[in-house]
């Protein structure tokens, strides 16, 4: 079977068009996978950052949240039923014998930054010295989180609103301007 010019013609060009479809799309899809990938790793960044705001928030809320003990005024304060737990547990006296520490600790902030300590010190630092050093206290605030129905976290709560209290106290802030230091008299 001998082939004309045109049928070999024809025969080249469906081989090369077979071919260049072929590499296109190789290379093609090569590239839209490298851009894909690309695409995904920025939104998988993107997602990551938010993920990073939304815990931030979250854990803002966790800290400063009202909860069931305090309320939403400013200062933060505690409600009547943080008051009782407080005068149940002796809380003021657990808050007296850590102010001199905190004290020590927050000189140079604000006193938006001493709440931030002091809520902080309550819920990771003291929570870990009381069950290590005083495990009866320890189950006595578990035990009345429990009998309320509410977080540990919300009685750690009421401790630090009573530290950053006696804190600010001792560094001439007034308890109705927290913004501002007076001068001393």
């Amino acid at each position: 079977m001998d082939l004309t010019a045109t049928q070999w013609i024809m025969i080249g060009g469906f081989i090369f068009t077979i071919g260049t479809t072929i590499v296109v799309n190789i290379y093609g899809k090569g590239e839209w996978k490298g851009t894909v990938n690309a695409t995904l790793e920025k939104l998988s960044q993107k997602i990551e950052a938010l993920t990073k705001r939304v815990d931030k928030i979250y854990e803002v809320f966790l800290e400063l949240g009202v909860g069931k003990t305090l309320e939403s005024q400013s200062p933060i304060r505690l409600n009547d039923l943080g008051k009782e737990i407080a005068n149940e547990l002796d809380l003021d006296s657990l808050a007296d014998t850590h102010t001199l520490l905190i004290k020590a600790k927050v000189e140079s902030l604000n006193p938006y930054e001493i709440q931030q300590l002091c809520f902080r010190y309550a819920q990771e630092d003291l929570v870990n010295e009381l069950a290590e050093k005083s495990p009866e206290q320890y189950k006595a605030i578990s035990f009345a989180a429990y009998k309320r129905g509410i977080a540990r976290e919300d009685i750690l709560k009421i401790v630090g609103v009573l530290l950053r209290a006696r804190v600010l106290r001792l560094m001439n802030y007034s308890d109705a301007d927290m913004s501002k230091k007076p001068k001393p008299a």
